[in-house]
């Protein structure tokens, strides 16, 4: 047996090295399975190296109160096309001047070229969807009548996909026309947002009643039927695929505490990797930058904002915000990232249209 005056000197030394054995399995914490960001957290973790630039508003035009449906890039960057009632305005990107517009049969809630810019397909809220010429927006072919129609381009550019209140989306040959496919679910409720995979293989149909199913295109059975079954409530008002097809957002649902997401899918695995919150209304739209380094995400009234994330870690970097005349929040109502990746255009219920720089190279 030691000493009594021994274990008086050893005792406190045992004591210091536990303490420093507990403060260092203390300090590396178990990764969470699945992100959960929330803008008012990453508003301040921001990394010190940050760049101190801000995005900025390059030119905004006014609409005399009429709602910016929908906008879309032609494929070169050069020209914007904005879906008003009852028409479509075509604007100079680097100058912001109002080029021509066209007259159609109702508003144009959506939008889309053709990836050689030589057709821009059109969605109207009556009359269905439309083919134009890109070039005067004269319409060149009426692929179905209907309400709430929506469009997308096949990224081979050899069919345009649609869909609308019947619940069912089509598949179109651009060239003369014809049907190709039908996309069915039984008692599906109406279609609110399509789009195709990157390498045109898979078509993600968004529902009023919040399911999200993904097409397999040749074979037109599904892949996976996404689970919203613990959200509680709301559309899936925009779907957008990552440029590597490994990542679809849907945005406008809620989550179980009834907050207003955009919820991150693994497409391979059809499972969750997590939500972004933090928005004080509906996020209405979201797109991925032309390089997957980006996604902006916009909401609906009382909130106004874009925020702009950092896909890496999903970081908040920006929050783009939109204000009415009487200082209320405006309601972001579609955006779209610029072929260069360089400019957001945004539009609003109140009919404003901006185009932002995100980019401080432009």
């Amino acid at each position: 047996m030691l000493p009594k005056s021994r274990l008086l000197v050893l005792f406190p030394l045992l004591l210091l090295s536990l303490t420093i054995y507990a403060c260092a399995g203390s300090a590396t914490p178990e990764p969470t399975a699945t992100p959960t960001v929330t803008a008012t957290e990453t508003a301040t973790a921001i990394p010190e190296s940050a760049p101190e630039w801000q995005p900025e508003i390059l030119w905004r035009r006014g609409h005399d109160g009429e709602a910016v449906r929908s906008v879309a890039f032609t494929p070169n960057g050069e020209r914007l096309a904005v879906g008003l009632f009852p028409t479509v305005e075509f604007y100079e990107v680097n100058s912001g001047d109002l080029i021509r517009s066209a007259e159609f049969r109702h508003a144009v809630e959506s939008l889309d070229f053709s990836p050689d810019g030589a057709i821009l397909g059109a969605g109207q809220g009556v009359y269905g969807a439309v083919l134009c010429d890109a070039a005067d927006g004269s319409e060149i072919q009426q692929l179905h009548g209907g309400y709430d129609n929506v469009v997308a381009f096949s990224p081979d550019g050899e069919t345009v996909a649609t869909g609308n209140r019947t619940g069912t989306a089509w598949l179109w040959n651009i060239e003369d026309g014809e049907l190709v496919a039908e996309f069915e679910l039984p008692e599906a409720d109406y279609i609110v947002d399509l789009a195709f995979s990157p390498d045109g293989s898979t078509l993600a149909v968004s529902y009023f009643d919040g399911a999200l199913v993904l097409w397999d295109v040749s074979r037109q059975t599904i892949i996976h039927e996404l689970n919203f079954s613990s959200d509680q409530g709301g559309r899936v008002e925009s779907i957008a695929f990552s440029p590597d097809g490994e990542t679809l957002v849907a945005s406008g649902i809620r989550d179980e505490n009834f907050k207003h997401v955009s919820r991150l899918w693994n497409v391979p695995a059809g499972t969750s990797d997590g939500v972004l919150t933090g928005y004080e209304n509906t996020v209405t739209s979201a797109a991925f930058s032309p390089d997957g380094a980006l996604l902006a995400t916009g909401a609906a009234s009382g909130d106004g904002a874009v925020r702009l994330w950092q896909v890496s870690d999903w970081t908040l970097l920006h929050t783009l915000e939109h204000w009415k005349e009487d200082g209320e929040p405006d309601w972001v109502t579609d955006l779209a990232f610029s072929p260069d990746g360089r400019t957001i255009a945004v539009g609003t219920w109140e009919g404003e249209l901006y185009l932002w720089q995100v980019d401080p190279e432009l």
